[in-house]
């Protein structure tokens, strides 16, 4: 089981570099869902409009960036390589971070 994991792990299909790709799949199958209901911003009146500042290919690239090189030496949490469908933690991470995105810039499409 250590050599098959080292194998993945070198091969690229295991590790942190597969889960960042099974992260953007993720999201990527769901680009629909995401613009429309999340990637949305809002008028004072509460009419919603796509958002101008926040793309769905700008977050994947983001996303990718901080998940294998970091910012500031710390890395963006992807999953447990090691755990049986770990990247559901990835998952749950990053629906947290778009939801306090939301609510801190998104629906204003502010950059804070």
């Amino acid at each position: 089981s250590k050599n098959f994991l080292q194998a993945l792990l070198a091969l690229g299909a295991g590790g942190e570099k597969a889960l960042v790709r099974a992260l953007t799949n993720f999201v990527s199958e769901r680009k629909d869902k995401v613009n429309s209901q999340i990637l949305q911003s809002q008028t004072p009146e509460g009419q919603l409009y796509p958002s101008y500042r926040y793309q769905l290919s700008d977050f994947l690239s983001a996303l990718t960036k901080i998940s294998r090189d970091g910012v500031a030496g710390k890395k963006f949490y992807v999953g447990e390589p090691t755990v049986t469908r770990g990247v559901r933690y990835g998952i749950v991470n990053m629906v947290m971070f778009l939801a306090q995105s939301y609510k801190e810039a998104i629906q204003y499409d502010a950059c804070k």
